[in-house]
């Protein structure tokens, strides 16, 4: 199979484009099979499952993407943008359940996976930016939700020195000054 693999997975992304998920996935499992350590197939199936799941409430995806670091960080700067996916899902998953530090670990790892990439950084700030500000839904008390903006707008400061004119940042940055 290995001398096929591209074959078979033309024909597992058509059936993924076809949102025919399951003869994807099928397929996507017989490139894994014959090559377990072929990342893209990962990322194929894991993509895959996220269709299935596009609102992320059943989780589908979540051991899919496990699957994807898994294999993925034997050589994590070949595979960055595949990591970076993987935890742009995780941490997504993990804050959209209320799970703060474990979505705020995956945001961290996209932070420091290359240190040469300034786009993974304030992604990577932005959402833990996020993350914080979704979290003092949590709280009853203004004085409660105080720290949660700190550590919202010192992320978002963050972003704002690697990109200056970041308009997301700066819109969370008003957000948590009038909030304040």
């Amino acid at each position: 199979l290995p001398e096929k693999r591209e074959d078979y997975m033309q024909v597992a992304r058509a059936y993924h484009n076809g949102e025919r998920y399951q003869g994807a996935d099928s397929i996507f499992l017989v490139i894994i099979k014959s090559s377990p350590d072929y990342v893209p197939a990962y990322l194929g199936r894991a993509r895959t499952y996220s269709k299935m799941d596009p609102d992320t409430k059943l989780g589908l995806s979540k051991p899919r993407f496990e699957e994807v670091i898994k294999v993925a960080q034997k050589d994590s700067l070949k595979y960055s943008s595949e990591l970076n996916e993987a935890f742009t899902y995780l941490g997504y998953y993990h804050m959209m359940n209320d799970n703060w530090s474990k979505s705020k670990d995956y945001y961290n790892r996209m932070i420091n996976l290359d240190p040469n990439n300034k786009e993974n950084k304030i992604r990577g700030y932005n959402n833990i930016g996020n993350v914080e500000l979704r979290s003092t839904s949590g709280e009853k008390t203004n004085e409660g939700r105080l720290p949660y903006l700190s550590r919202a707008a010192d992320a978002y400061n963050k972003v704002l020195a690697i990109d200056p004119n970041n308009a997301a940042a700066k819109g969370q940055l008003n957000y948590i000054k009038d909030f304040e």
